[in-house]
């Protein structure tokens, strides 16, 4: 005989099984600056490629609100090769993958580094892992692009990642606008779920933006690859 205790654990992994975590992770998207100290993400934006600080801290984000339940519910880094996943017992609820760019990447119109095939291959990964365990979690792409205000000064050169094409694409044609415009043109098999402009602070004199956006595929087919479980 099934006690009420019971029934009641019953309702809150259905109400946990069934429920989407959109709404949650927009949410912490929007406030995930308030995580870094000032002008500390400006200086991880400029000195790397900015996925895994981002994510770490959208992680913490979620973590905090979701740490009331307990182990129905873990916010999880580089689970599975995901690199964030919301996983109860079941199995992952939510998998997301990030990478990260400049805008001068973007306005280059993908010569060399191309975000809709980057997510797309990340998407389909993260499908083949969801058919390997046999279940059906929300699936994200996060892009995010740095975006310098203008080029810092020579003499930062040796600390700024990719100080050339900073440099060089520093320009008034490189802004807000006309970036979200290419990012129209060429991310044509993703549904835009959220984007925002978030205030980086400023790092070797220089003004620093990112730019983000959280996309899902329209269609994902799972890579033929296998992708191995990690224990």
């Amino acid at each position: 005989m099934v006690n009420a205790g019971q029934h009641a654990e019953t309702a809150r992994s259905l109400k946990v099984l069934l429920m989407s975590f959109e709404r949650d992770l927009i949410d912490a998207l929007d406030h995930v600056e308030e995580g870094f100290h000032t002008d500390e993400l400006a200086y991880l934006a400029l000195t790397q490629k900015v996925e895994q600080a981002f994510r770490d801290k959208l992680a913490y984000k979620l973590h905090r609100r979701f740490e009331g339940r307990g182990p129905e519910l873990l916010v999880c880094r580089e689970w599975q090769r995901a690199d964030l996943a919301l996983v109860n017992k079941d199995g992952p609820r939510l998998l997301l993958e990030a990478k990260a760019g400049y805008t001068f990447d973007i306005m280059m119109r993908n010569k060399g580094f191309d975000f809709a095939k980057l997510c797309a291959s990340d998407l389909r990964k993260a499908a083949a892992l969801a058919v390997k365990m046999n279940c059906s979690p929300e699936i994200y792409a996060l892009a995010i692009a740095t975006h310098p205000h203008a080029a810092p000064a020579p003499e930062y050169r040796a600390a700024v990642k990719y100080y050339p094409g900073v440099r060089k694409y520093a320009t008034a044609a490189n802004n807000h606008d006309a970036v979200k415009a290419v990012m129209r043109e060429t991310m044509t098999d993703f549904e835009e779920v959220h984007h925002l402009p978030v205030a980086a602070g400023q790092a070797f004199g220089t003004k620093v933006s990112l730019l983000v956006w959280l996309y899902r595929a329209k269609r994902i087919e799972a890579e033929a690859t296998s992708v191995p479980l990690r224990t």
